[in-house]
């Protein structure tokens, strides 16, 4: 019985052990899911631009070829 005893707490402790692993891999995974979505969003902040850009950009040639043709 105390061989029996002796083993469950064995198995508890491995578990919490275990538990504390995946309560900080899944802290890390919330970190790096953040940084992540920061990313994107940066991403999206230098297409939004690039996009911008080119619109001008056809504006300009707009005008040169008007420009151009009078």
């Amino acid at each position: 019985m105390v061989e029996l005893r002796a083993g469950i707490k064995a198995i508890e402790a491995r578990f919490d052990m275990l538990s504390n692993h995946f309560d900080r891999l899944s802290e890390c995974l919330d970190l790096h899911s953040t940084r992540i979505d920061g990313v994107q969003r940066k991403i999206s902040e230098v297409e939004d631009k690039i996009v911008d850009a080119l619109k001008r950009l056809e504006w300009v040639e707009m005008i040169l070829k008007t420009t151009a043709a009078k």
